[in-house]
């Protein structure tokens, strides 16, 4: 294991943990976000499955839809 190898690491960590790519790129001192992302953030299998998992979980109605009140019946509708 290298300190370049440990850099790799905490950027890869980091970007998986949701920072804001612009601050990873300060952090590392890039001057391009192209060498942030793309050759020090690197993306697993695992790491992509979580946030396809993360992405389902979102898309799912937090809350069961409300039944619609029942129409009149058209003997109330006439008497109105």
């Amino acid at each position: 294991m290298t300190p370049h190898t440990m850099r790799h690491t905490f950027c890869t960590r980091m970007a998986n943990a949701g920072m804001n790519p612009k601050a990873l790129q300060y952090i590392m001192g890039h001057a391009n976000i192209v060498m942030t992302l793309n050759y020090y953030a690197h993306a697993t299998f695992h790491s992509a499955q979580e946030e396809m998992e993360r992405l389902q979980a979102k898309a799912k109605p937090t809350a069961e839809a409300k039944p619609e009140p029942a129409a009149e019946s058209a003997e109330e509708t006439k008497a109105a």
